[in-house]
């Protein structure tokens, strides 16, 4: 897999550590696990500081199938929202807790085109 990070070395942002560690994570394994293929092998992760808030940003993006906005958005950090069929899917709690977490902080975790 081919992991391209452009993050500014002086992006900061106020954060618990631990929450920051688990949301990346959660979000890079599944970029991993669902959004790469045999065709598809690419994750990019970037970071800025929004323009209109001086907030930090971060976004991690993968090329895969992607997930059916119109199908699960309603269900997307929901407790048990799972939205692939594979083997040893886990327990859909991931988005869930990344949500929580960010939101604990201030922040705001979303999915975006």
């Amino acid at each position: 897999i081919n992991i391209e990070v452009n993050i500014p070395e002086d992006l900061t942002a106020n954060a618990i550590p631990a929450y920051l560690d688990s949301i990346f994570h959660n979000l890079i394994t599944n970029a991993i696990k669902y959004g790469t293929n045999p065709e598809s092998k690419k994750i990019s992760i970037r970071g800025q500081i929004a323009e209109d808030t001086g907030k930090a940003e971060v976004y991690i993006q993968d090329f895969g199938d992607g997930i059916d906005q119109e199908k699960f958005n309603n269900k997307l950090f929901t407790l048990g929202g799972r939205f692939h069929k594979k083997e040893n899917d886990g327990w859909g709690m991931g988005l869930y807790m990344s949500k929580k977490q960010m939101e604990s902080m201030g922040g705001i975790i979303e999915l975006v085109d």
